[in-house]
């Protein structure tokens, strides 16, 4: 029997309709069952298929309120303080709450995380392997914003409020060493990735004995214009995606050099006092996004 060949209708004539192939058939009975499954469905069934399947739509990016923006700013003022040694810890969950611990077997850290919403997480990071007095170490406190959540924060805000020194390749840190890191790091260019994405790094002003040195890197994303190598494009974005304090404990032969060196003050340093507790293991190498001689 000869299936979806064109014929004479009953009336003799040439029919109009649209034929259906066998595959389309095919497309029909599917959607046939699946209305008949649909309909077996409980409701929080079919909610939960119709959530999956407008999820794709909800992928969509959100900005971050005025308010919730400000939000940011305490959590960034008291990790700078704990990271450079002006607060301790105790006093952190004194001010914001218990966080939530992160413990893991095998991994070098341990933290400690807040969370603002669904879309910030702030994250403070103690090492393992290198304790100071039998605990594990300040390492880098993290503020970290969700990838759909969009802000409108201009660094020199942070700048100004929180006394953040840029730092400049050539300059002296504490008398002896010299800075090698930049302010200005377009690293999605520079070393691949997003090329929207450019850091701001800083240096949080010391004595001249401290056993470390505190880096503030903000990261942004803005919108790269191919305009190389002043990149003038990324120069002041304004969607911060994090902000990231890092304690970078000197090695031994620089606390050997330093020891060696005449007595000096840098210009971005305080005057000595007694300083706090030194690492009971061999110091960390330096940080990899600012680096000292």
């Amino acid at each position: 029997m000869a299936i979806n060949q064109t014929g004479l209708t009953s009336a003799g004539r040439i029919p109009t309709y649209a034929l259906c192939s066998a595959e389309r058939w095919g497309m029909r009975f599917a959607l046939l069952l699946m209305l008949l499954l649909m309909s077996t469905l409980s409701p929080q069934a079919k909610t939960t298929l119709s959530q999956a399947e407008g999820s794709d739509m909800e992928d969509v990016p959100k900005s971050m309120s005025t308010q919730e923006q400000e939000q940011l700013f305490p959590f960034f003022e008291a990790a700078l303080a704990w990271a450079s040694g002006t607060r301790s810890f105790d006093d952190i969950v004194e001010q914001f709450g218990k966080p939530k611990k992160y413990d893991t077997p095998g991994v070098n850290t341990v933290d400690y995380t807040y969370f603002l919403g669904n879309n910030v997480s702030i994250k403070f990071m103690f090492d393992r392997l290198y304790p100071v007095d039998g605990q594990p170490s300040i390492k880098t406190a993290l503020i970290d914003i969700d990838s759909l959540t969009t802000t409108d924060i201009p660094k020199e805000s942070y700048e100004v409020r929180l006394n953040l020194h840029r730092v400049v390749r050539g300059e002296s840190i504490d008398g002896v060493r010299v800075e090698r890191g930049s302010y200005f790091a377009p690293r999605g260019v520079l070393i691949g990735g997003d090329p929207d994405i450019v850091d701001f790094v800083y240096r949080q002003p010391l004595r001249p004995d401290s056993p470390y040195d505190v880096y503030v890197t903000l990261t942004y994303r803005g919108e790269y214009q191919h305009d190389g190598p002043e990149f003038r494009s990324l120069q002041n974005p304004r969607d911060l995606r994090s902000i990231e304090i890092d304690r970078v404990y000197l090695r031994p032969e620089e606390l050997e050099q330093r020891r060696l060196a005449p007595s000096t003050l840098s210009p971005l340093t305080s005057p000595p006092h007694p300083p706090p507790p030194r690492p009971s293991a061999t110091s960390p190498p330096p940080s990899t996004r600012a680096r000292s001689e």
